[in-house]
């Protein structure tokens, strides 16, 4: 007898009333499930705080909206899986508990498209604020949703299982990714796309069981190159700065800290910052980036004068800060003209510069909070902001 067995969406979330003027997706999906399986599944609906599959015999089961960690491809049939973040959190038909709820069918059906309307289902009710986003999941949703039109949908959803992430293809298979061993992400030459670098060897299993280099993700269709980048690397900050590396890795936790907090300081114009290579890279809105070496940083300061809030990273001494133009530098600046919590971005700085420069300096920065001087100077790195 089939269940509505629970594979739910990666984020810890909370949930207020569900406004019937904002249920585009609901009803789309329901719609759907008219003709799904012989209108098997559905009504889908929202109490509370759960998500309710009704079943065509009347009996229902649900899924607590907090609790979804994914939606995904069903394998072996055609149709859709909502995933729970941990453990079961499903309260099937019969009352047990599952770590799936699972909508599938032996007929065809169109499952890219109930993918991306169960997906864009679970946005909407985000999107009107029932559930607010967990602080370390947030460029892992947004890969995501980009993923559903890049190249068709051939790619994706990503997920995380322990230290894997796991590439879901659109055939139903997978590709496996240690998040310890992936090094960086860089532009796919020849296509419009990107690349996941292991650290060294052949780390990446295919899905054939092979081991690769790295895997690539591209197109032959015009796409937004820099944007994906961008967001592949965020979410490389996000997966390595969870605890489990260690801080020489360049991703600890004051990193992540510091990264979620970009997302919104000047609107979003700075960020993520990055580790690689003995550098700390500041990635830019428009797709460049400055970098400092961590063995040449010297301290952070506040950023000078009373109009404009934020912080600068100083130099040991000379220029050694490469501005996205490729110019020299005595400084890096992030700053703005809006109201910021200026004393906390500080020491979340300065915390995380001696968090990523164990090892790359012979003593640590200061992390003394010093006098605001009185006058700004022409020659800080401020991207392209003049």
């Amino acid at each position: 007898m089939k269940k509505c067995i629970l594979l739910l969406l990666a984020c810890t979330m909370g949930i207020a009333g569900f406004a019937q003027s904002n249920d585009y997706f609901l009803r789309k999906v329901n719609r759907y499930l008219r003709t799904f399986d012989d209108g098997y599944y559905g009504p889908l609906e929202v109490r509370g705080q759960y998500l309710i599959c009704n079943i065509k015999d009347g009996r229902h089961s649900k899924i607590r909206i907090s609790d979804i960690g994914t939606i995904v491809r069903y394998e072996g049939q055609c149709g859709v899986q909502i995933k729970c973040q941990s453990g079961d959190c499903v309260t099937g038909v019969t009352g047990d508990m599952f770590p799936t709820m699972s909508f599938r069918t032996t007929d065809n059906c169109d499952e890219t498209r109930f993918l991306s309307d169960m997906n864009n289902l679970w946005d909407e009710l985000k999107g009107r604020g029932q559930m607010s986003s967990s602080s370390n999941d947030y460029y892992l949703n947004k890969v995501n949703r980009y993923l559903r039109t890049f190249d068709n949908g051939y790619y994706g959803p990503f997920e995380v299982q322990g230290g894997t992430l796991i590439c879901h293809i659109k055939g139903g298979q997978k590709v496996k990714l240690p998040i310890a061993q992936i090094e960086s992400v860089t532009r796919y030459e020849g296509q419009c796309g990107v690349q996941l670098n292991c650290r060294s060897g052949d780390c990446i299993t295919g899905v054939s069981g092979s081991m690769y280099p790295n895997l690539t993700l591209r197109t032959t269709d015009d796409c937004d190159e820099t944007g994906f980048l961008n967001d592949m690397k965020g979410l490389l900050n996000e997966l390595q700065s969870g605890g489990s590396l260690s801080p020489s890795t360049g991703n600890g936790s004051y990193l992540a800290q510091i990264n979620r907090y970009l997302r919104t300081f000047d609107n979003g114009y700075y960020g993520p910052l990055e580790v690689a290579n003995g550098y700390l890279y500041c990635n830019i809105k428009d797709g460049r980036r400055s970098k400092i070496p961590l063995s040449e940083i010297s301290e952070v300061i506040p950023y000078p004068g009373s109009d404009k809030h934020g912080v600068k990273i100083l130099c040991r001494s000379g220029d050694c800060v490469t501005g996205v133009t490729g110019d020299m530098y005595p400084s890096m600046s992030l700053w703005t003209s809006d109201q910021a919590d200026e004393q906390a971005f500080l020491r979340n700085m300065q915390r995380m510069v001696n968090e990523i420069t164990r090892g790359s300096q012979q003593t640590t920065p200061s992390v003394n909070v010093p006098r605001r001087p009185q006058h700004t100077g022409p020659d800080e790195e401020k991207g392209d902001k003049g």
